[in-house]
């Protein structure tokens, strides 16, 4: 969508994960956020996983990209004053990206 939409005049931002040191880049039409599960390198990197996996077996529900997912909602503000949405998609899979597309949602419509 991000590559066909601007043909026919609709401007689009695209939000996604990546293993980068900080926690939110704003890129053009790219806002990244921080997923330590995306290419995870550092002992905290495998270690943050390992918790997920323990917390899984034992009926707590953590999703792959939980990190993602909270530092996203953290920055939801910064992101929708940047992106100015007037339509919010989200793509599966990830559940995460359907959550933070809710939040935003719900979000963006509480300032009405």
């Amino acid at each position: 969508m991000a590559k066909y939409l601007p043909l026919s005049g609709i401007n689009v931002t695209v939000l996604t994960g990546n293993n980068q040191a900080q926690y939110i880049i704003f890129n053009e039409n790219v806002i990244s956020i921080k997923d330590i599960n995306h290419e995870s390198k550092t002992i905290l990197d495998y270690s943050w996983r390992a918790i997920q996996k323990i917390l899984r077996t034992i009926g707590f529900y953590r999703g792959v990209h939980s990190f993602w997912l909270a530092k996203t909602i953290a920055n939801s503000e910064a992101i929708i004053n940047l992106a100015k949405p007037e339509i919010i998609l989200a793509s599966y899979p990830c559940i995460e990206a359907v959550e933070i597309g809710r939040k935003a949602v719900l979000k963006k419509l509480r300032k009405f």
